[in-house]
């Protein structure tokens, strides 16, 4: 089994603004739309298997959302990995 432990995902309302984002701050070019969709697709072409998915909290209030996106993804494939953010108060 081949596992990619760390592939970056966005919501379909936020992923062309992230990686515009991403890639003026790090200077690097996405090798696909990072969607849950796209992500699989990339998988399906390099012989991946499964992958933990990454979401991004910015901001402190997009915490809960993200996850909730996360663990509601319905990708079998995407192992979600929480979001939190160092601001973040309510941890439990």
């Amino acid at each position: 089994m081949i596992l990619d432990c760390h592939a970056h995902i966005f919501p379909e309302h936020v992923v062309d603004r992230a990686m515009e984002a991403l890639s003026l701050r790090y200077q690097a070019q996405p090798v696909a739309r990072a969607t849950p969709e796209g992500l699989v697709r990339i998988m399906d072409r390099d012989g991946v298997d499964r992958a933990i998915a990454v979401a991004v909290a910015t901001r402190p209030a997009q915490v809960p959302s993200i996850n909730d996106w996360l663990l509601h993804l319905n990708q079998p494939r995407l192992i979600p990995f929480g979001a939190l953010h160092p601001h973040y108060e309510d941890v439990p």
